[in-house]
């Protein structure tokens, strides 16, 4: 790839049409850890006002990590996901305890921490750091995999290591994340606005009428939300931070799911991955001692 050419293009499209989004004002590292947390499987439209609550009510790391896990699932309630709520928590307590309250920069420190895999480690090196790391969300995935036709993951990581600037890792991308948010769509590219389109594979081959070419680099759709595991469980969860210290049955909790799903079941599940504690029948929130 032509990346002298291709760098210029997509940085000025970014100065001209990058999205304002309220973690692009800081480099704060453990804010733009919770925002990146947050932003996994989450769209960004829902997570701005979220991201800055959160941030009032846990103010630092420090703050985080003494917070009761049911004041956390409360903040977190609506975002989804509330595994990462969790995760997030225990990062919080192994930044204080073995990293001084400071949020490391070096990508395997920041592996190491619990939860936070490839993507959120190079997302808060890039963004809170400026360190020349790829960050490989879905749409920087989809964008650069049409691009250059990559369909292998060692392939595509290569590539997008080979395309950071190294003096402009933030904006890089950033600019790559809008372009797949706005224009790369997923079913319906917005090709004759795109930055990439004169070197894009995929754009040459819609134009050679290769229709496949751009639903063979489109996401995968998502399962329906709606009674779904992830619907159940969100809603326990939710029941288990409302009942506060006195615990939820799951007699209690069988009318809020949707049809089909054992409480009893749900709760356990939960208590496996460490939500919560069962005591004489009942189920509360499970408090770091």
């Amino acid at each position: 790839m032509d990346w002298s050419s291709i760098r210029p293009a997509v940085l000025a499209w970014f100065r001209q049409h990058g999205r304002s989004l309220p973690w692009r004002e800081t480099r704060d590292a453990y804010a733009v850890l919770v925002a990146e947390v947050m932003l996994c499987q989450t769209q960004a439209s829902r997570v701005a006002g979220r991201w800055e609550r959160f941030l009032a009510r846990f103010p630092s790391v420090e703050a985080l990590a003494r917070a009761p896990m049911s004041h956390l699932l409360d903040e977190w309630s609506g975002l989804g996901y509330n595994r990462r709520a969790l995760q997030l928590h225990a990062t919080a307590r192994v930044v204080v305890e073995r990293h001084g309250g400071v949020v490391p920069d070096d990508p395997g420190a920041l592996r190491a921490l619990p939860g936070v895999g490839g993507y959120v480690a190079a997302a808060v090196a890039a963004f809170a750091y400026e360190r020349p790391e790829p960050v490989l969300d879905v749409n920087v995935t989809r964008v650069l995999r049409r691009l250059a036709g990559v369909t292998r993951p060692a392939g595509l990581r290569a590539l997008a290591s080979a395309a950071v600037p190294p003096a402009a890792a933030w904006a890089w991308s950033s600019a790559l994340m809008d372009i797949g948010a706005t224009v790369c769509l997923p079913r319906r590219p917005r090709c004759d606005v795109c930055p990439l389109s004169p070197w894009c594979a995929a754009r040459g081959a819609l134009r050679a009428g290769v229709a496949e070419a751009v639903e063979a680099y489109a996401s995968p759709r998502q399962a329906p939300y709606r009674g779904s595991r992830r619907e159940a469980r969100g809603l326990a969860v939710r029941g288990l931070v409302r009942a506060g210290p006195g615990g939820l049955s799951p007699a209690e909790l069988r009318p809020l799911l949707p049809d089909g799903h054992d409480a009893l079941a749900v709760l356990r599940a939960l208590a496996r991955d460490g939500f919560c504690r069962e005591r004489d029948g009942r189920f509360v929130v499970a408090e770091v001692e």
